[in-house]
């Protein structure tokens, strides 16, 4: 519980946190077959050494739910919905506004426009310096009515990227909606040739699933080429 520490921080390493919207590591399924191949090498050593990633088993617009609970460290008090809209400005001690105290400088950034589950509002209570929303985004490259993951990406390493050559230690936190849990979710990924041959939408959303992982394993490498001790 980051609330428990008072001491001074020494070791002021940049922060990334990234959540994936409808996201699911092709590893994590027992009986599942595909050319192994298809995953980067980096990727499936990243799944064994370390906990790289968790589920949060929401739907529904649950997703925002899960941001309260990873950004605040506690647990949502509703059984559905999300704290989100019951926010307005006034700073509540979450992460950002907890690492203020330390000299932190903190952004938050996801590709939808700010009145979605009051978003804007939700990042400024908990202490985000700089947010990052639809405007601030090219969204002609969509996937099923979502910025892809690809360009969503790309794009926001070029936000972040002056901060990560200053002294001052970042918080940067992502959520990407490119997986998107649509009905009617399209291939756009040609190249990748993941098959599922009892269901087009699940063979188009494991395809989906490999060009996220790709675009985030981009994403990181581009930021350890600049800055190397941090922690994702």
């Amino acid at each position: 519980d980051f609330r428990a520490f008072n001491d001074e921080l020494y070791d002021k390493k940049n922060l990334h946190i990234i959540l994936l919207e409808s996201y699911l590591d092709l590893q994590d399924f027992d009986n599942l077959k595909f050319d192994k191949s298809v995953l980067d090498d980096e990727w499936k050593d990243w799944k064994k050494k370390y906990y790289i990633s968790a589920l949060s088993p929401v739907s529904g617009g649950g997703s925002a739910q899960a941001e309260f609970e990873i950004l605040c460290g506690v647990k949502s008090i509703l059984e559905y919905g999300t704290e989100f809209n019951r926010l307005g400005t006034k700073p509540i001690p979450c992460l950002p506004n907890y690492l203020k105290n330390f000299g932190y400088l903190s952004f938050a950034s996801q590709p939808l426009y700010g009145s979605f589950f009051n978003i804007k509002k939700a990042y400024e209570s908990f202490g985000f310096d700089e947010i990052w929303l639809q405007e601030n985004f090219d969204m002609s490259k969509k996937n099923n009515g979502w910025l892809s993951d690809e360009s969503y990406f790309n794009q926001h390493f070029k936000l972040i990227e002056p901060y990560l050559k200053k002294d001052q230690p970042i918080l940067n936190y992502l959520f990407a909606t490119g997986c998107h849990s649509q009905p009617n979710i399209v291939n756009n990924y040609n190249s990748l040739k993941v098959s599922f041959n009892t269901s087009l939408k699940t063979q188009n959303y494991l395809n989906c699933f490999i060009s996220t992982s790709k675009s985030v394993i981009k994403y990181i490498r581009n930021i350890n080429e600049i800055d190397s001790n941090n922690i994702f």
